[in-house]
């Protein structure tokens, strides 16, 4: 009696089949249908990274080409150019921007302004 479990164990071991697709089309409606609101999830969640991602690149290039293009002389005035172009080239209603500039002073690890808007 214990062979003949040992081998129906065994041989529902060999012929089941474990791949995703096969549990796929095995689960339950309820299953199936949370599985594939996770997937949906999954690529929405991608395609909002994806986006933010390209416009983090685009702030970035125009934030470099508006500085390399400025002639501004203080960091104070810097900082505010650069906000006011974020705000109106971006549509940014809240900015939060640090500046520093390494080994102005002797002694110091560098010196730095934050705006706020």
């Amino acid at each position: 009696m214990e062979a003949d479990i040992a081998a129906k164990a065994v041989e529902l071991g060999t012929n089941t089949d474990f791949s995703l697709f096969s549990l796929f089309f095995r689960a339950d409606i309820i299953v199936k249908s949370v599985m594939i609101i996770l997937i949906l999830c999954s690529i929405y969640s991608w395609a909002v990274i994806i986006e933010k991602f390209r416009l983090f690149k685009k702030i970035t290039k125009s934030l470099i080409a508006f500085i390399e293009s400025s002639e501004y002389k203080l960091i104070e005035a810097l900082g505010e150019g650069i906000v006011d172009h974020l705000k109106s080239k971006f549509g940014i209603k809240k900015v939060k921007l640090r500046l520093s500039k390494p080994g102005a002073l002797r002694f110091s690890k560098d010196v730095g302004i934050m705006i706020e808007r």
